[in-house]
């Protein structure tokens, strides 16, 4: 474990790296097999949004030498419109409350997409890659929000495992189920 490092995106080769690593592993270029067992990614990102969305908070990302195996998109609400398909997350979670008050004035950050190359995966890389966004941003952010597909089973349980929480399951506009998710930073 000690090879690998995890760190923020500095360059744009890590973008470059971060779009071949979500190509291998969106739901489109999986078997039903792999997805059921290792789960997939949904979104699709090209590179000038990458580089829209690393400000104001870098995506994290684990390497080896030098190369990208896993990272953690970071979004935040300012780029809420740049992806039609989290439109839905960011109204979802403006709806919602914890402990009596409005997520839509809490301090938050959106988790935008996780992903660990294949080779890679049973490391710890993902608790490693949350955890040091976690030290990055808590200061600033009470919570980390995120949405899952209800049918990625192992990405809800590897979140579950990290301490977030189940906020509300829902299905978006696009008769897709959702599993919008918290982590408390407090």
């Amino acid at each position: 474990m000690s090879e690998y490092k995890v760190h923020q995106v500095s360059k744009d080769e890590h973008i470059h790296e971060i779009l071949s690593l979500q190509s291998l592993n969106h739901k489109a270029s999986l078997s039903s097999e792999e997805i059921t067992r290792e789960g997939f990614v949904t979104c699709e990102h090209d590179f000038a949004l990458l580089k829209r969305m690393n400000h104001p908070c870098p995506h994290i990302i684990a390497t080896l030498k030098d190369k990208v195996v896993g990272y953690c998109l970071v979004m935040s609400a300012e780029h809420r419109d740049e992806l039609e398909v989290l439109q839905s997350m960011f109204t979802m979670i403006e709806k919602q409350t914890i402990d009596g008050h409005s997520i839509k004035t809490a301090d938050y950050i959106t988790m935008g997409q996780v992903c660990i190359d294949k080779q890679h995966r049973r490391m710890g890389l993902f608790k490693k890659m949350y955890n040091h966004f976690r030290e990055q941003l808590s200061s600033h952010y009470k919570y980390c929000m995120t949405e899952v597909a209800t049918s990625n089973t192992r990405s809800l349980q590897a979140h579950e495992a990290l301490g977030f929480k189940n906020l509300l399951s829902y299905k978006a506009d696009d008769g897709k189920d959702w599993e919008l998710i918290v982590w408390d930073w407090s």
